[in-house]
């Protein structure tokens, strides 16, 4: 969420978001003691624990000053039971009938967060200064922003919120913060014991608000251990006789397993999304005059960062119908033109497009929309704009991470240029600047709650148990996505290891007639997709086109910001998936998987104000050579999947020859060089050694062969088209393949990290370490992160 801030005068921020109840008046206003924060005049010297206990003793002396909300301490224990997190803010409000009194945050259950600190400028996240950026670029003080990103993204991953406020207090000022998947709305700072009237004012008018309005989603509706649907979910966890063992085999002859069957897997999924540390919900969703329901506990993936599209996925309970089904809780970027990924699912599903999600319903929320933006637009609207209204949102030299996201190190970049990306998503042009003035310029994004809801529950790719497995189950996925392109015209333009699923399905082999389960793949999350690329169709929406999981993305998407993807890097972005896989989780001469996957795949190069492709991966798909190190040791499995690789990077080496040749003689009638005259003598220095340069002419290619430029164009050429994939996979999956190739484990430590972090830990505070998990492929996001070491 790095510089995605807008500021608003305290009285504008009143009026917009704590607006007066309407069956109360000025005069019901509780009469405030004289000196009410008499005993923190002296704020600035005292310890953060003295700033808190004076402050809420002092607000505990007005009576009715927060009715409807009550403020209790949390200073010194994280949550019970928090095994990801040791968050502890300092205090927060919550509902009188949720007040805590064990002294810990209880993230399930916190309405407003508040966070002191014990000196007003050096902990200050912001710079209200003229000319200054609002977002302070001391080290302490974006500390400080780091720690509040990190509570802001606390209270989004218990609850579901369309925005969170959040109070903070700075020695004897305080500023009030809205949160939301857009960015962060702030207060000018004040000072509370001079103005201890526009404190309280601001705490009674927020106190008299209800859920809906302090941010809570009305459409999902907790769930207390008392109510029936509780139950409900306790019921639909427990094994069942008639559960399916998902294991790859062929089935007995008269074996019949039912449409609707529950494999084991998804069953155990949904009973541990049901642990005692985790609040249960009715997530409700539009469908015509109708609202369907579906019950959820934790989710089984989650986006991390408060910025974008903060991408929750559960296996949910359909409550029509009783069955399993995958429910996608999202904050969809908000765009004309932008198809939802239902309306786009439905399309596929209806052209017959195979092995991609079956839509069971879908649609936007209560029209949720992010509010930063609107208030960056208030704020940089030239008819509104005066001396207390500024601009104060910024282009980072550092692109955010966050589906994007999380607090990066904001320095730019050094003079050794090579770095890496985290496992994210781009999904953000380069950044823009902050000196524009129509809606339609605003450099925040724009985003709406959205929930898709589909039939199948899948297993993510790395559960694979073998390399021709692995090879099948993208086959699958590359059909899946040849039919989407030619026959509804579809481009996916996020192929990636996370969005390539294990789907086990029940089949017959034709020849045979006998049913096995298999492990198809699934291609999923289209939300990103766009119709192919046709110059006679209507203007193309308003979305950044480089956009994908940075990872997987071709050289050229990444080199060139504004490429339209064409076929050639859909196919690439399949064969990083292989390669990836087989590189972590097979048997190869790679001896430092993690390194590799640093090298090859995290890397990135900033070039000309740009982000681009990191040296390892531009130099394999350009030269066709592929290496398990830096000595020249060729990387191999020992299986056909060496048959895959080399085949597929011939044609990659080519693709790029042909582009840059094209691109050299663009180059070159653009700017034609001035033809040199031969030199009229000989070079002294060749003369000084006597050296001899005979002249050679270039042989001939023999009669009947294609000249090396023509073969090298008709390879090039195959990549225009899916069936050189498809082709090559079919190739090698019927190869002998080796027992045992896919390794017990991982070939890559839970404990590695990367050898040259840049800057402080994302989201870092002098108060904890961030200390998450990251999946192979983690949730979208926005790309940055660490420096790698020089290739």
């Amino acid at each position: 969420m790095t510089h995605k801030a807008v500021q608003l005068e305290t009285d504008g921020f009143l009026a917009k978001f704590f607006p007066l109840r309407e069956d109360k008046a000025e005069s019901d206003f509780p009469k405030l003691n004289h000196g009410l924060f008499k005993d923190l005049k002296d704020a600035e010297s005292m310890s953060e624990a003295e700033v808190s206990e004076a402050f809420i003793k002092a607000l505990n002396t007005v009576v009715d000053l927060s009715p409807d909300l009550t403020l209790s301490e949390s200073l010194h224990r994280s949550d019970e039971g928090n095994t990801t997190s040791d968050l502890k803010v300092d205090a927060g409000f919550f509902r009188p009938t949720s007040v805590p009194t064990d002294g810990r945050p209880h993230w399930a259950d916190q309405v407003i967060p508040v966070e002191f600190k014990s000196h007003d400028t050096k902990n200050d996240p912001y710079d209200d200064r003229p000319k200054k950026l609002l977002d302070a670029d001391a080290l302490t003080r974006k500390q400080v922003r780091g720690q509040l990103i990190d509570y802001a993204e606390e209270v989004f991953r218990y609850q579901h919120r369309t925005a969170l406020y959040m109070l903070l207090i700075l020695g004897r000022r305080f500023r009030f913060l809205r949160w939301d998947r857009s960015g962060t709305v702030v207060t000018p700072a004040m000072d509370y014991y001079e103005h201890p009237k526009v404190l309280c004012q601001m705490l009674w008018q927020m106190s008299l608000l209800n859920d809906e309005q302090l941010g809570l989603d009305p459409t999902a509706v907790r769930i207390r251990p008392d109510m029936p649907d509780f139950g409900k979910m306790d019921t639909a966890a427990i094994p069942q006789s008639s559960d399916v063992d998902h294991t790859e085999r062929s089935l007995a002859g008269d074996a019949v397993i039912a449409d609707n069957v529950v494999f084991r897997y998804v069953r155990k999924g949904f009973a541990d999304s049901l642990g005692p540390d985790w609040p249960r919900y009715r997530l409700e969703i539009p469908q015509g005059d109708l609202v369907r329901s579906f019950l959820v506990g934790k989710p089984t993936f989650r986006a991390h960062g408060m910025a974008g599209r903060g991408t929750r996925g559960y296996i949910a309970l359909d409550c029509q119908t009783g069955h399993f089904v995958w429910l996608k809780d999202a904050w969809r970027a908000f765009y004309e033109l932008v198809n939802t990924e239902g309306s786009v699912l439905i399309d596929l599903n209806k052209k017959g497009v195979p092995n991609v999600p079956t839509v069971v319903c879908h649609d936007d929320i209560l029209e949720q929309v992010t509010e930063t933006p609107r208030c960056w637009e208030i704020a940089n609207d030239p008819a509104r704009k005066s001396k207390t209204s500024r601009t104060i949102t910024r282009p980072s030299t550092v692109p955010a991470h966050s589906s994007s996201s999380q607090t990066v190190a904001e320095s730019r970049p050094a003079s050794s240029n090579i770095r890496k990306r985290t496992r994210s998503q781009v999904d953000d042009s380069e950044p823009a600047p902050p000196a524009r003035t129509t809606p339609e310029d605003c450099p925040l994004r724009r985003h709406k709650h959205y929930r898709l809801v589909v039939k199948e529950v899948c297993m993510p790719l790395v559960k694979f148990q073998s390399g021709r497995q692995l090879l099948e189950i993208v086959y699958t996925c590359v059909r899946a996505h040849q039919a989407a392109m030619v026959d509804a015209k579809i481009v996916h333009r996020d192929v990636s290891g996370g969005n390539v699923l294990i789907l086990p399905t029940v089949v017959r082999d034709p020849d045979t007639k006998t049913a096995e389960i298999k492990w198809w793949g699934l291609l999923v999350d289209w939300e990103l997709s766009k119709p192919v690329h046709d110059n006679q169709g209507p203007p193309r929406a308003r979305q950044p086109e480089r956009t994908g999981t940075w990872q997987y993305m071709s050289v050229a998407t990444l080199n060139e910001h504004t490429k339209v993807v064409e076929t050639s890097d859909e196919l690439e972005s399949f064969f990083h998936v292989v390669l990836y896989h087989a590189v972590r989780y097979l048997s190869s001469t790679c001896t430092d998987a993690a390194s590799f996957i640093d090298s090859f795949f995290d890397s990135y190069t900033f070039e000309s104000g740009k982000y681009i492709c990191g040296d390892k991966k531009a130099a394999v798909m350009l030269t066709g050579k592929l290496y398990a190190d830096n000595r020249g040791k060729a990387l191999l499995f020992k299986s056909p999947v060496d048959t895959f690789l080399r085949t597929l990077l011939r044609l990659f080496n080519a693709h790029y020859e042909e582009a840059n040749l094209r691109a050299d003689n663009a180059e070159e009638a653009a700017a034609p060089l001035p033809v040199i005259a031969p030199p009229q003598k000989r070079s002294t220095i060749l003369k000084h050694f006597n050296a001899r340069t005979p002249v050679v002419e270039p042989a001939a290619p023999p009669p009947n062969e294609p000249a090396p430029e023509e073969q090298r164009r008709a390879l090039a050429m195959q990549l225009q088209h899916h069936d050189c994939f498809l082709t090559a996979l079919e190739i090698a999956i019927e190869q002998g393949w080796p027992e045992g190739d896919r390794v017990k484990g991982d070939n890559v430590s839970a404990k590695y990290t990367p050898p040259v972090p840049v800057g402080p830990p994302q989201g870092a505070s002098n108060k904890k370490a961030r200390n998450e998990s990251s999946s192979p492929d983690p949730p979208p996001s926005t790309p940055a992160g660490h420096q790698s070491a020089p290739l």
